[in-house]
């Protein structure tokens, strides 16, 4: 999981920027090249290759993907593919639980969340989910899909559709 704390600059960045602490650029930044569909890697699960296909279809076109990011997309497709399992999970013994209830013919007093949360396992399954959901958000900034992290990601030239504003538009034709 990355760091903690935002990601370090683009040296692109630092340069036009300038360097008020004259520290040097690393000028040799590797660069790799961009594709529309980076190699999936072998071993992803059924759920994992769902939410590969989804983030390949949506981020492809945008020029962000490199021939590198297999693996660290596959990472977040695994992380996605654990929590839906988890909710659905979580949502099976919530109806489990007003069956029961049901079926004794009883009154819901206190949500079926609730009374989870409040088992030893309950705990440990939304302890388990909120770590998960904050390694699921850290890789999404990596690729810029977290509205904030969308600044720091640069679009490779020639890949995707390039937005123009409405003046741009016009002075373009």
């Amino acid at each position: 999981m990355p760091g903690k704390g935002p990601p370090p600059k683009p040296t692109a960045l630092k340069i036009l920027e300038g360097r008020p602490g004259h520290s040097k650029p690393n000028r040799a930044e590797p660069q790799y090249q961009a594709t529309m569909n980076p190699a999936r890697p072998v071993g992803m699960s059924r759920g994992a290759i769902r939410f590969w296909n989804e983030y390949v279809a949506s981020m492809g076109m945008s020029g962000v993907l490199t021939v590198v990011d297999g693996p660290g997309l596959a990472a977040l497709c695994e992380d996605q593919a654990v929590m839906y399992e988890m909710r659905r999970g979580w949502r099976a013994m919530e109806a489990q639980m007003r069956k029961g209830l049901r079926e004794k013919k009883q009154r819901e007093l206190i949500n079926p969340t609730t009374v989870m949360a409040r088992s030893p396992e309950g705990r440990r399954m939304l302890s388990s989910m909120s770590t998960l959901t904050t390694q699921i958000i850290a890789r999404e900034r990596e690729f810029g899909l977290m509205p904030g992290s969308r600044s720091r990601v640069e679009v490779a030239p020639g890949i995707g559709g390039r937005r123009m504003d409405s003046i741009e538009a016009a002075l373009c034709g």
